[in-house]
């Protein structure tokens, strides 16, 4: 199992380093889907994408929070239970919605 590398980069260095360069292309390369996508394509897209934001946000905050953040700082029993209230809504919500 790998662990998450803690980095400290300062400003004048982080136009170096690779998640600024990789930020960089994304921010350049994403609009030009219109070149090659209608409207209403992209539309679908970015709906698709973020329906899956909060579930994806929630998952990652229970992984997170819970295995690599010190113990001072993981979430709660209530917090951790929200979360899961959260994922489990859109679960049965996509399930519902393509199922039934």
């Amino acid at each position: 199992m790998t662990s998450l590398k803690r980095q400290t980069v300062s400003l004048q260095d982080l136009p170096n380093t690779q998640a600024y360069k990789i930020g960089l292309c994304v921010l350049a390369l994403v609009p030009m889907l219109s070149l090659v996508m209608s409207f209403k394509e992209i539309q679908k897209l970015y709906s698709l994408v973020g329906a899956f934001f909060m579930p994806i946000l929630a998952l990652t905050l229970l992984w997170l929070n819970n295995k690599y953040v010190n113990q001072e700082f993981k979430n709660g029993a209530w917090i951790n239970g929200a979360l899961a209230l959260v994922f489990l809504f859109f679960v049965a919500t996509s399930f519902y919605k393509f199922m039934g």
